[in-house]
């Protein structure tokens, strides 16, 4: 079929669209169906026009084109959307939507870091006196301790204070932070928005268990998303054509292996005597031998 070699990029587009936008949208273009006329449109310019009755429509509003939206039918557009539990019709609630917050968190802290070392690792400073200080005379003083102290540059310089000033830290000391854990934590997080299992961000405590949960991740995240985009594309494309659209989930590398050991075991049990040949026959996905005349 003409579309099978735009097929691989249209999927990675509708993916990214899920992931971090919760929706996505396929344009079949007028006269090219049959043709592979297939357009991925960007989600942040469509938008679903919904009534009571459901959806009416989809409209797109490109920059500078606000006030004049193009208007698309629903046979015109291949609508995949995540659940949402607020919202029957629109966009689902995308990974990203929920990893936003632990990623905000994570850029912040290493932004905090950053600025930390590049000032030289020193915290910032209150200082105190008794003495009362004309408003010229702090701005001098502020200015001598910046130029002398602040930067990495400045970290082993050392200077007086005059006036009975006593230097006084405030805010939180980096050992307080514990900003390894706070990383960490927030890797966790932002792996479980997108159901990534953690041991694939990092070791694993054995060959087993890294196995284990990539064997997850293919079962519980990402053969259920492909279900989901082949199911939508079959129904609203691939059916008015004729054809039907399917993943070959059996061709994965890790699902090959762990059949392969599942058929191990199997035969090693059938060889043992502890099951009947019937019975191993079925476990393997195979149908009964016929009967005998």
């Amino acid at each position: 079929w003409p579309l099978a070699g735009a097929l691989g990029k249209l999927l990675d587009d509708i993916e990214l669209a899920l992931c971090l936008w919760g929706a996505s949208y396929v344009l079949k273009q007028a006269n090219k169906v049959k043709l592979g006329g297939l357009q991925w449109l960007n989600p942040t310019t469509m938008k679903p026009v919904t009534a009571q009755a459901g959806i009416t429509h989809f409209e797109q509003r490109l920059p500078g084109k606000e006030h004049n939206p193009a208007r698309f039918e629903i046979e015109q557009i291949v609508y995949h959307r995540l659940f949402n539990p607020d919202d029957d019709l629109g966009p689902g609630i995308a990974p990203m939507q929920v990893a936003l917050s632990a990623a905000g968190l994570a850029r912040n802290a290493n932004t905090f870091a950053e600025k930390f070392f590049e000032n030289g690792a020193i915290p910032a400073v209150l200082f105190s006196t008794d003495q009362v200080l004309p408003a010229q005379e702090v701005e001098r003083i502020k200015s001598w301790w910046d130029n002398l102290h602040t930067g990495i540059r400045n970290f082993w310089r050392s200077g007086i204070l005059g006036y009975g000033l006593k230097p006084t830290p405030i805010g939180s000391q980096m050992k307080d932070l514990v900003l390894a854990d706070l990383l960490a934590a927030t890797r966790q997080q932002i792996a479980v928005a997108f159901g990534i299992p953690q041991t694939m961000l990092e070791d694993a405590a054995s060959f087993a268990t890294a196995r284990e949960h990539k064997l997850s991740y293919y079962y519980e995240t990402i053969f259920p998303e492909a279900r989901l985009i082949a199911a939508t594309l079959n129904e609203q494309l691939f059916a008015s054509l004729g054809l039907e659209f399917e993943f070959r989930f059996d061709q994965v590398e890790a699902v090959q292996q762990d059949e392969a050991t599942k058929t191990t075991a199997i035969v090693s049990l059938f060889d043992k005597g502890l099951l009947q040949d019937w019975e191993a026959r079925q476990m393997l996905g195979y149908s009964p031998l016929p009967e005998p005349p």
